[in-house]
């Protein structure tokens, strides 16, 4: 073997990429997100809401299994750069959850499931409750 050929024997330190989807890949990238699942403890369907963003009805959103979003989330994880309020009727209104970047909720206790708005920000809001 010439000196100019890599040798491919010799022991890397490199290891290589871990196999992500693009939605995966995308959440590393960007940490303003929140992930709803359709039933309490991580249950269920779930989709992914990329930030900042808001909805003031998301009533006629769909899970990937074909059941409803709105009225029907029962639990949440948010993303690490993540601010997000849902609030229990459309256009922003009645009872408002506050759940700080990085936050695991496993049931929507108070809530019931119903969540019909949200607003996601990927900074603390003027707004927040401290």
């Amino acid at each position: 073997m010439s000196s100019e050929e890599p040798n491919n024997d010799q022991p890397t330190d490199e290891k290589p990429l871990p196999d992500l989807g693009l939605l995966e890949l995308k959440m590393i990238t960007n940490t303003c997100w929140v992930r709803v699942w359709e039933h309490k403890n991580y249950g269920g369907s779930y989709i992914t809401i990329y930030g900042p963003s808001e909805n003031s009805n998301i009533t006629g959103w769909k899970f990937p299994n074909g059941a409803k979003v709105g009225d029907n989330i029962g639990s949440i994880v948010n993303g690490p750069g993540a601010w997000c309020i849902v609030c229990e009727d459309e256009g922003f209104g009645h009872t408002q959850v506050y759940l700080p970047p990085s936050d695991l909720t496993p049931t929507l206790s108070g809530m019931l499931d119903q969540i019909d708005s949200y607003r996601l920000y990927n900074s603390k809001p003027p707004e927040w409750l401290s």
